[in-house]
């Protein structure tokens, strides 16, 4: 008989962290020796997205949205709803308060209590976008310890933060004390966890992150085809939300150097923007300003951005924090493109430099010009020997079969170490 899996997880967006957890749903090592409970935070933009991801999994999980509060959504919802600045700002203090005093966490203790109670799982498994992140995950570390005997599965999946709160210190003692395991993707992220906040090394597990292999069946000729894009032209992607801390400013910038010292590489690059955010206006304006409009493509958020790594000659990765192993650059490996990415956090476990890729120094003073002279020196590269790597890392280091052998062993010693 299948043992129980409850999985719980909590983001606003459905980004890398969520694309990892339900990957794992969907790996038949897993859901060949469990039967899995997939809770999460519901609001209707997460529930599109996890409907779009299982639409070929039929039956493979059962699904359970919480009303779990939290004030990222509330703030959205009132940014829409209320025009007065004075009275969001008033409405937002007064929610903050209610977090600040605890009434989220009595309010989601009880919701979660009712769900441990209901599924009484054999393994839990919470899935957290970093830490502190959602505080609902530390809450359900709580529940599941005083609710039920099974083993706490706690995955973080990006940096850590700092904390000097003594406050925050102690409720961290306790996570520590009542979690099982610690999954993280890196030893820099397992570093900061343990220096951080920290939490015992003994119980800190690194597993690496993995993504589905992908094959389109979309001929390169076809993509281009629609972009109205020749497909002589040397295609460079970049996926990422657009916020500062994904670099696309920096991106542009080098775009501008290889324009401004050597025209003619520039006139034969075009660049695929992939993704949506906050820096758009700016982002589009600066394309603008510098005159790349030609040679730049803002195509939006894509449900399937893969294509677009798929039919392109070179990823670049320009991101300047807030990162730890991002999934678009496993995706790009699988693949077997020439990849450059900033050299910092899980990255540098991901790519060997000037053997799988080319890594760039995280120097914000000089990040724009290293990336034109590794845009111009990949352009020139003849051979795909850096992408021909990137592919065999890919498999015998990060592939999903590996993935689902490494958290099926975590599974399986978590509920021995439980019975002794």
């Amino acid at each position: 008989m299948k043992k129980k899996l409850l999985i719980y997880t909590d983001c606003y967006m459905f980004g890398g962290s969520e694309i990892l957890i339900t990957g794992l749903v969907k790996n038949s090592i897993i859901y060949n020796n469990f039967h899995i409970v997939f809770a999460y935070r519901f609001h209707n933009n997460y529930k599109c997205s996890l409907e779009k991801e299982f639409s070929n999994f039929d039956n493979l999980v059962s699904f359970c949205p919480l009303p779990i509060l939290a004030n990222d959504n509330i703030f959205r919802s009132i940014d829409v709803a209320i025009k007065i600045p004075l009275i969001r700002m008033i409405f937002k203090r007064v929610l903050n308060s209610f977090d600040k005093f605890g009434f989220y966490f009595i309010y989601n203790f009880i919701v979660q209590s009712l769900l441990i109670l209901r599924s009484r799982p054999n393994i839990i498994h919470i899935n957290n976008g970093g830490y502190p992140g959602a505080s609902s995950c530390s809450t359900m570390v709580f529940v599941s310890k005083f609710f039920s005997s099974a083993p706490i599965i706690y995955q973080i999946n990006n940096s850590t933060q700092q904390t000097n709160s003594i406050f925050r210190k102690y409720f961290d003692n306790l996570v520590n004390f009542f979690v099982d395991n610690f999954i993280t993707a890196s030893s820099h992220s397992k570093f900061l966890l343990e220096n951080y906040r920290k939490f015992d090394p003994e119980k800190i597990i690194l597993v690496p992150n993995t993504v589905h292999y992908y094959h389109e069946n979309i001929s390169r000729e076809k993509v281009l085809f629609d972009l109205n894009i020749s497909n002589d032209k040397f295609i460079v992607c970049s996926v990422g939300h657009l916020f500062k801390s994904k670099g696309h400013s920096y991106l542009l910038d080098a775009f501008e150097i290889i324009k401004d010292i050597n025209l003619d590489i520039f006139q034969n690059l075009s660049l695929l923007v992939i993704g949506d955010g906050p820096e758009e206006v700016f982002l589009k304006k600066n394309v603008n300003d510098k005159k790349l409009g030609d040679n730049v493509f803002f195509l939006g958020h894509q449900d399937n951005s893969n294509k677009y790594i798929s039919c392109s000659d070179l990823f670049v990765f320009p991101s300047i924090s807030s990162e730890d192993m991002p999934l678009v650059i496993l995706a790009a490996m699988s693949m077997g493109k020439k990849i450059i990415a900033t050299d910092f956090s899980g990255i540098k476990e991901q790519i060997v430099h000037l053997e799988s890729g080319i890594l760039v120094s995280l120097n914000t003073d000089t990040l724009s010009i290293d990336i034109a002279n590794s845009i111009i020196k990949l352009y020139n590269d003849q051979g795909n020997k850096f992408g021909d790597n990137a592919k065999l890392r890919f498999e015998s280091k990060f592939s999903t079969y590996q993935y689902g052998i490494r958290i099926n062993d975590i599974y399986s010693s978590s509920v021995l170490n439980k019975l002794k």
